[in-house]
């Protein structure tokens, strides 16, 4: 949401150059030289050590973060040289093509972004990569590039959550998003270990402390607390801390919130590219 300066109250922010100097005291105030801006629905396990190594190294002012993998969403991507530079970049490109796509992460001198904030400002424009980047490298900037080697995702839309949270049922993503040396640390709900009744069948799925599975699961995602009853059927499901399926339902690529309840004997089914949302506390 809008916050920062009073000027910039308008309503939601047009672009990451507009948010930023919504918040200028702030950056000015920072003290360190170098500063890491990530988007918050990146889904990644970045390793910044390394990354702001190959930052240094390379003597450039701002390092692009990019992936090999082509995103299913609209993205930009840099065009890079023999010697690791980007020469151009290509806007809201949404198939395979020239480039690395950009994951929207970067580590920047403080001095360029403030510079970069100030320009910007001063000529009313509101985007990080079509304003401020774009007119560096146009003005001969040099952006060094940071290929990421391990799972990467932005979550841009429903079906892209659902597809991030399918893709940690497969072992290959799951050991790139969470590699031992590089811990996730959360806020963990301790409890006693999940109840498998003697009816219960589970494949392919993570499941939390805490449930009590009396019925059929297969390739769903459980939060702690879950409760399946007998005779229910789920697949392709992700349910949050507390949700509760009566007996008899039958779900299919449905995302419930926390606490939400389906009463017995009721059939939800969704698709991959349109899942069915329960939200939070719901009961139907």
């Amino acid at each position: 949401p809008p916050f920062g300066l009073p000027e910039y109250h308008r309503g939601d922010y047009t672009g990451t150059i507009e948010a930023l100097n919504a918040v200028s005291t702030y950056v000015r105030e920072l003290r360190a030289k170098y500063i890491v801006m990530v988007q918050g629905n990146v889904a990644a396990n970045l390793d910044l050590r390394a990354a702001m190594r190959h930052h240094v190294k390379s003597g450039a002012e701002i390092t692009a973060i990019c992936t090999e993998r082509t995103p299913e969403y609209r993205h930009h991507r840099y065009v890079v040289d023999a010697d690791g530079f980007a020469r151009r970049m290509i806007f809201n490109q949404t198939t395979d093509g020239e480039g690395l796509a950009s994951l929207e992460a970067y580590i920047i001198s403080k001095d360029l972004l403030i510079t970069m904030m100030d320009a910007c400002a001063a000529a009313n424009h509101y985007h990080f990569h079509r304003d401020a980047i774009a007119a560096y490298l146009e003005n001969g900037g040099k952006v060094n590039v940071y290929l990421h080697p391990g799972y990467a995702r932005r979550i841009m839309s429903l079906d892209t959550y659902f597809d991030a949270s399918m893709d940690m049922l497969k072992p290959e993503c799951r050991a790139e998003m969470f590699p031992p040396e590089r811990p996730v640390r959360t806020k963990s709900h301790e409890d006693v270990s999940t109840y498998y009744g003697e009816e219960a069948f589970v494949t392919n799925s993570l499941v939390s402390d805490g449930c009590i599975i009396e019925g059929e699961v297969k390739n769903c995602v459980l939060s702690s607390d879950v409760r399946i009853a007998p005779g229910a059927k789920l697949e392709n499901c992700i349910l949050m801390r507390g949700a509760k399926i009566g007996e008899g339902v039958i779900l299919n690529s449905v995302i419930a919130d926390k606490y939400a309840q389906v009463s017995a004997f009721q059939t939800l089914m969704g698709s991959e590219k349109l899942p069915i949302v329960i939200p939070k506390n719901s009961n139907i």
